[in-house]
């Protein structure tokens, strides 16, 4: 389970946009790579590539780089979130509840 606080209104303020790949040349090039280094690593896997198999997945989105390495500048790879209230006597409001929000 993951709670992700989220402020009443943030999801329907945003506005998704869908335009087309070919519109950004450098941002096609750097898709492409990424297509083809999948496809790589896929077919490596399929015939018991014994280094693919060690690498198991190759991480790249999950650690904020492209297949060409370039670091994306925005990357968070650890969230430092504060622990939960150790009790509900601080919060008079929700005496009697569990973490799930359920009466105890």
């Amino acid at each position: 389970c993951m709670l992700v606080p989220q402020s009443r209104g943030d999801l329907e303020r945003f506005l998704p946009e869908v335009l087309d790949l070919e519109a950004d040349a450098e941002l096609q090039r750097d898709h492409q790579a990424w297509s083809e280094s999948r496809h790589r690593f896929l077919h490596q896997l399929a015939v018991g590539d014994a280094d693919a198999g060690r690498r198991g997945w190759e991480k790249h989105y999950f650690q904020g780089v492209s297949p060409g390495r370039a670091v994306a500048s925005e990357h968070q790879r650890k969230l430092r979130l504060r622990p939960f209230a150790a009790s509900n006597d601080e919060h008079p409001d929700h005496a009697g509840t569990v973490a799930s929000g359920s009466p105890s």
